[in-house]
This record gives C-alpha cells, structure tokens and sequence, in this order.
C-alpha cells in the first residue's frame, strides 16, 4: 500500500550512506490537498502575515507548479517574512527537495529557503553553503537577495489595480472608435439624403413639397414661379439639376416665340450654365444663341460683332473642356467665317476631319477645306 513518497537524508557521520525515510505528518497532510487548495491557504496565510503557515503551503505550490512565477513570487515573500521575524541577514538558497524528517534536522535558513529556484531571481555572488548541525555541508548555493516584504505585498496587489486601469482604457478607446465610426456613417447618410433630394435644416416632407410644386409650375409653362419655388430651398444636388433643367427650358421658351426673345433665353441659358458649368451642351446652347442674335443685327456693326466675339468665346470654352465636341467646332467654323478668321476656319475644319473623317460634318469640314484652297 502507497503512503506517499520517500526522501533521502544523510546520517550524521560524514562517511555513513543514506537512508530512507517517510515524510512527515505535515507533508501527508497537505499531500492530500489539490493545488487551487493550498495556493488558497497559502495566499490567506500571507495576507495575514502567518509566515510560518505561508512558507510550507507555497512551497508545496511551487513543488507541484514550478512554471508559475507567481507561485515562486509569494514563496519568496513568505521566506523572506519569516527570516524578517527571526534576524536580518543574508541567506543561501539550496536547491534540494522538500524539507525532510529527523533522524537529522535541517538548520532553520536552510529549511526556510528549500524549493526556490535560483534562476528566477537576480543571482549574484557565491557563498559558503550552510552547515547542517551533524557538521555537513548542504549542496552548492549561491546568495539571492530577496526583495523586501512591502515590495513585494505591494506588487501583489497592484495587479487587480492595473487590469482595472487598463479595461477603462481599452473601454475608452473603443468609445472613441465608435464616436468616430458613428459620425462617418451620419455624414454619409447626409451626403446621401442630399443627392436623393433632401436639404439641411429642412423637414425631407417640406423639400419634397416644394420639388413637387416647382414641377407642377414647370409642367403649366409658368417657369417664372417654378424657379421662385426652387430658390427658397438652399442649394443641393436635386435642387440644382431640376433648376438647370427648368432655366433651359425657360430659355427655349423664350426663342419659340414670335419674334424669339433672344436677350431673355440668353439670361436663362445663363443662368443654367452658372449652375452646372461642366454641362457642355448648355454652354454651346447659349453660344448658339449669341451667333443666332448676332445675324439678326447683321447691319449693326458694333452689335454684330460684339455678339460674335460671345459667341466666338463661349465656343472657346466648351472646346476646353471638351476638345473633341464637334458641335463646337463647327460653330467656331462658322464664327470665323464670319468674323472673316481664315486661320480659325482652317484649323476648326482640320480638327472635325480628323475627330470624324468618315461622318456628315468630316466630309463637309474636307470641302470647306478644298474650297478655301487647302488640303487636309
């Protein structure tokens, strides 16, 4: 029948063998406890300042466990506790086993300091190993300053202090992420709400309202009162196209009747073009209706040349923007017919024949070529 492990001690003269002998009751006893058990008591004991209880429970903890540093933290605390009770000095550590039975006692220091490992503390010089009382020399040790017993309480519970500092941290960075998260979805959600139609600082039932007026003005040709809708609303993107939209058809209004009021379709052609500038279509529309004005006046010299030049320099703009926009370039052919501009024609029939050399305008652009006396 098993009753527990065996140790050997030395006998007490130098030259005799070993013998075997059983560990004591105290050793049985809390062979019988499971670790979670005694590191329990252990950590109880130290609390209280019970070096004597502490010092075998955690050695016994550290004997099962000796992987966990926080075992052989509070072993050395107990240790250095009790050496603090009986004197100040320096001690040995000897790595040997767990404390054994008489016949033969182990001196005090040495009893005190047994399953504390050597390489996990700050080793400095080596000394003389203690003598037992037979007069035999413990195994080889080395002097290990232990830290004092303050020190080492105070590390010990700074520990639930730390992780509670370090959740608030990491709760509030999460909060931050989340406010910051939060307010790029709002602004989407803005951004969105403008390109469907909805204003800032407005109900979207109020917009909608409005949009819904200045189209029914639109659809009676009262585009005079669709407009006035339209600006009481502040700018934003759904507002501004159907705005466009409504002022060019105000302007092409203006030229069906009879006789076209061309100064008015100007401004409304205007009016568009300041709004959506990048629409080239609105721009050769309003050019368009500068070379249209100016033939009109064709026996007003200042006017006639005056509405050829805005015209001339409306084209311009669109062919910047646009370098490749035939209905530009034919225009400004055009222009520079009239505005007698050879070079203007030449290089406008040019650039047409050669964005469109099998197309209506490119075979027209090589004729008006050939008869100015040029060849593509």
């Amino acid at each position: 029948m098993c009753v527990g492990p065996i140790y050997v001690v030395p006998r007490s003269s130098p030259g005799e063998s070993f013998t075997a002998v059983r560990p004591t009751p105290e050793y049985r006893e809390l062979s019988r406890l499971n670790l979670d058990e005694i590191v329990h008591q252990g950590r109880k004991a130290l609390d209280e300042e019970d070096w004597d209880q502490a010092t075998p429970l955690l050695r016994e903890a550290v004997r099962r466990a000796p992987f966990r540093q926080d075992f052989r933290d509070m072993l050395a605390l107990a240790i250095e506790g009790s050496i603090a009770n009986s004197d100040n000095t320096r001690f040995s550590l000897p790595i040997t086993e767990p404390p054994m039975s008489p016949p033969e006692q182990i001196d005090l220091q040495a009893e005190k300091t047994m399953m504390l490992s050597a390489d996990t503390l700050n080793v400095r010089e080596p000394v003389e190993p203690p003598l037992f009382r037979s007069g035999r020399r413990a195994s080889p040790t080395v002097a290990i300053p232990l830290p004092r017993a303050k020190d080492m309480r105070r590390r010990h519970r700074r520990g639930p202090a730390s992780a509670i500092l370090l959740g608030l941290t990491v709760g509030l960075v999460m909060i931050l992420i989340a406010g910051g998260v939060a307010w790029v979805y709002l602004d989407q959600i803005s951004r969105t709400s403008a390109r469907e139609g909805t204003s800032p600082g407005l109900p979207p039932s109020e917009v909608q309202t409005i949009l819904i007026q200045a189209n029914v003005y639109r659809q009676k040709g009262e585009y005079s009162k669709a407009i006035e809708r339209l600006l009481s609303l502040p700018p934003f993107t759904r507002r501004d196209r159907m705005l466009t939209s409504i002022y060019m058809d105000h302007g092409d209004n203006y030229l069906m009747q009879k006789p076209p009021l061309f100064k008015r379709a100007i401004e409304a052609y205007r009016e568009a073009v300041k709004h959506q500038p990048q629409n080239t279509d609105y721009v050769n529309a309003l050019g368009q209706t500068f070379f249209t004005l100016a033939l009109t006046v064709i026996d007003d010299k200042d006017s006639y040349a005056r509405y050829l030049q805005q015209a001339r320099e409306t084209f311009e703009v669109v062919r910047k923007q646009d370098p490749e926009n035939l209905k530009a370039l034919s225009n400004l052919a055009k222009v520079g017919t009239h505005q007698r501009d050879q070079e203007l024609q030449v290089n406008s029939y040019r650039m047409i024949v050669e964005i469109d050399p099998d197309g209506d305008l490119g075979r027209d652009a090589r004729r008006n070529l050939e008869s100015l006396g040029f060849k593509y």
